[in-house]
């Protein structure tokens, strides 16, 4: 009962004491915080400044983010879709490498990719550098078997300069030996593959800067076909 009374008591002095102290806290509060609406809008603007560049700042990411969505961006990889050639940067320049098989189409792109092709010792053979660790990105071989076998692209650095961004096209050799044998319907088949191809990919990049036309032997004849040229010309 003693135990009960003593509990009762102090439950009533810590009331007392919190009415006692709750005016003074109130009291305490300082003389400019805000009692109305008209008091806290001030505050909230100078709030709604401060916060406003991170505002513009995520706004604006979020805007790229937007527009680049489904892009094919990536740097030094290769695209060969009709997808992909639908979602190329729209921004960068568009160069187109054609001609016949084994003229060095791969070795150009390789090239203007900022890939060096270099003599060593002992042999002083030509052999491929890594750039940033990364091997040349189109095949590239001596022989009279085209390498490329769908037109595709990817994104350089023009001359390994990533100011001059690239977009770079390599095509089939428009003489590939698997169409030489034209009294074969499988290489008549395969000639109407790759020209297909070749056309539906030029036609989805809408526009193109330049086109370089490469030939291996021009003193043994070769030279280029007008109907490699009319896949772009209908784009």
């Amino acid at each position: 009962m003693a135990g009960s009374q003593q509990l009762d008591d102090a439950t009533e002095i810590s009331s007392a004491e919190l009415k006692e102290l709750t005016p003074k806290r109130a009291s305490a509060a300082p003389a400019s915080f805000p009692k109305s609406t008209a008091d806290l809008q001030p505050m909230l603007e100078a709030l709604r400044l401060k916060a406003m560049p991170s505002f513009n700042q995520a706004a604006s990411f979020v805007r790229e983010q937007v527009a680049t969505a489904g892009l094919r961006l990536q740097q030094d990889t290769l695209f060969s879709t009709l997808e992909d050639f639908e979602r190329v940067d729209p921004d960068a320049k568009r160069i187109v490498v054609i001609g016949v098989t084994g003229a060095g189409k791969s070795t150009v792109l390789n090239c203007m990719g900022g890939w060096g092709f270099v003599q060593k010792p002992p042999d002083y053979e030509f052999e491929w550098q890594e750039k940033d660790g990364v091997s040349p990105l189109f095949e590239a071989r001596a022989d009279c078997d085209s390498c490329t076998k769908k037109t595709s692209f990817a994104n350089l650095s023009f001359l390994g300069d990533a100011e001059r961004p690239v977009v770079a096209v390599d095509t089939p050799g428009h003489d590939d030996p698997a169409g030489a044998e034209i009294e074969s319907k499988e290489a008549r088949e395969k000639l109407g593959e790759m020209a297909a191809d070749l056309h539906n990919k030029m036609k989805a990049l809408g526009h193109i800067h330049a086109i370089i036309v490469l030939h291996n032997d021009v003193r043994r004849g070769h030279h280029l076909r007008p109907a490699a040229l009319r896949p772009t010309a209908l784009c």
